[in-house]
Formats: C-alpha cells, structure tokens, sequence
C-alpha cells in the first residue's frame, strides 16, 4: 500500500521519524495523551518538527495532534508550535465539549468515534474535517450483524458522507467488505510492540517488514 495512505502515528523520536521519510511518509500523527505509551512531550515535538519544516515543501506534510478529553488551552499551547510552519495540521480529538470549545481551537478536526459521544456540537462547530474509526470496533459490529445499523446512525447524524480515517493494528484481518461501507481515505497505524525491539525503541527493519507485508 502507498504510504501517502497511511498515517504513521506514535513516532516519538528524529530516528523514527526521518527513516519514516525516508520511505515516502507524508502523513504523522503526534500523541498528546498523558496516558499513552505513545505520549510525546513538547520540548520533543518541536524538534521533530524542525526536521519537517525544514524540508523544501514542508506544506506536503500532514500532522495529526491527538488529544483525548484535554483542556482547550492545553491543545492551544501544543497548537502555538506549529501554527506559521507551513505545514499542514489536523486535530484528532476524542471530546465531549460545547461548540464553542471546538471554535475557540480554530483548527480542522478529526473526531475520534465513541458511541457515548455526541457529534453534534462538533459538527454544527464548522471544524468537523474527519471522523477516525477503530477498524477492531468495526469488525466486531460486522460480525454481529450490526454494521448496517451503525451505518444508518452515522448517516442519519451526518457523518456517513464525509471521510473516514481507519485506524488499524499491524495485524489487522481487514475485510473489503467492511471497508466498502466507508468513504476511506486514509488509514492509521501506531508505532507500538509489534515494530519495537523494546519499549520506545523502534525496530527499522521490522517497521519496514511489517509495510511489505501490510495486507489492505
């Protein structure tokens, strides 16, 4: 698979990163969440982000920032290191705030899926860019027989027609028939154990076996 379909999220470190480009990636997405194996700080963002920059076309980057259930101002701190860079930058969020929390942001939004969470403010906010689906959630309610429903509820709340970011395992079993129900442009992929010699140490050789091999 292209990896300009792929987002590449996790990356915590230069390495990672530039091999990452090396390869064709365009696409990264930045973990802001305090309890994820994946969390990067600031200080470390902003050097990876020199090295996006600095690229004769930085505009061709896209970066993702992805927060879960996080302060306005602390989204808006992360925002001020790349905002005037020239490259592109989305924010995939998992929220459950009023329109004016996404307004105040001023920033293209993907929104994370949960069932329990409403779409309606982030919708009627005018930043609803994507929305970010677990592949696993939407095989299992495939096998349930469910997926029509789901599929009816996404449409009747007005998020069945615009793009649908699938964020996968590096093992995922991805049934085309699954993905036919979706508009899918692109699909996420995190650095986790699956392409690490340890924890927070990415195995090159492994990221690069585990693309070869990536069946979508």
């Amino acid at each position: 698979m292209d990896t300009k379909q792929i987002i590449l999220s996790g990356i915590y470190d230069k390495r990672t990163l530039e091999h990452s480009l090396s390869l064709g990636f365009t696409k990264f997405s930045f973990d802001f969440r305090p309890m994820s194996v994946n969390f990067i700080q600031q200080y470390v963002f902003e050097d990876l982000l020199k090295v996006l920059s600095s690229d004769l076309n930085p505009s061709r980057f896209t970066v993702y920032l992805r927060f879960q259930f996080e302060k306005d101002f602390m989204i808006e701190n992360i925002l001020s290191s790349i905002r005037g860079l020239g490259i592109d930058y989305i924010l995939q969020l998992k929220a459950d705030e009023d329109v004016g929390y996404y307004q105040k942001l001023d920033s293209k939004i993907s929104f994370c899926y949960d069932q329990d969470l409403s779409l309606k403010h982030v919708k009627s906010s005018g930043y609803l860019d994507s929305l970010t689906l677990n592949y696993g959630f939407l095989d299992d309610i495939a096998s349930d027989n469910r997926l029509d429903g789901f599929v009816s509820n996404l449409s009747a709340r007005g998020a069945y027609s615009m793009p649908h970011i699938i964020d996968l395992d590096w093992d995922s079993q991805v049934s085309k028939v699954v993905l036919d129900y979706f508009n899918c442009e692109l699909f996420v992929l995190s650095i986790n154990g699956d392409v690490e010699v340890c924890y927070r140490n990415v195995d090159l050789n492994k990221l690069d076996t585990r693309l070869k091999f990536l069946s979508i």
